[in-house]
């Protein structure tokens, strides 16, 4: 996220709210007192609950997009950053 923040100007967490609605959308209806359907909405999932294919997928469509859409390559991560 934060290769894209730099590039885009927006904070880290406005780029993960933006990665969230655009690869794990949740789609919201609101409906009145009656039922009737009043606004659909969506907004980004959480990324909490991805179990860890889910959550390699998502990274893996965000990276995809950075590179596509805005020219920005994000290295694989290091594999032994767990150790330092």
């Amino acid at each position: 996220m934060e290769l894209v923040s730099e590039h885009t100007g927006y904070t880290p967490d406005e780029v993960h709210e933006l990665a969230k609605q655009m690869f794990i959308p949740k789609r919201l209806a609101v409906a009145d007192g009656n039922g009737e359907i009043r606004g659909e909405y969506v907004i980004g999932g959480t990324t909490t609950t991805l179990n860890t294919i889910e959550f390699g997928e998502f990274v893996e469509s965000f990276r995809r997009w950075a590179a596509q859409d805005l020219d920005v390559v994000i290295p694989d991560p290091d594999p032994d950053w767990r150790e330092k």
